[in-house]
């Protein structure tokens, strides 16, 4: 039997370093929604399918481009070129949708 692995949602080609990326800056948005005391409902399922690499919706797609900006005015120099890739996938991404 074959197991593969998947790098985050299907339609964005992840390695697992973007993927791990694009999770940290998920739960970097999720916990900000929690302390500002609002439940992140949408935002976790997103998680789940990151995740679970399950294709996601346009609109989705367009919170991930919003996440994404916003972790990088303060993201880890060493993940700012990662997530400048991340950035210009989901834009690719955008446009196909």
């Amino acid at each position: 039997m074959t197991t593969t692995t998947c790098h985050g949602p299907a339609g964005l080609d992840l390695s697992r370093r973007d993927a791990w990326v694009l999770h940290a800056a998920l739960l970097r948005w999720i916990d900000a929604e929690i302390d500002d005391d609002r439940t992140p409902r949408f935002e976790f399922g997103l998680l789940r399918k990151v995740e679970e690499c399950d294709r996601l919706t346009t609109a989705e797609l367009r919170v991930v481009r919003q996440v994404l900006d916003t972790y990088r005015s303060d993201v880890p120099d060493e993940d700012r070129d990662t997530v400048d890739s991340l950035l210009a996938d989901v834009d690719d991404a955008l446009v196909e949708a």
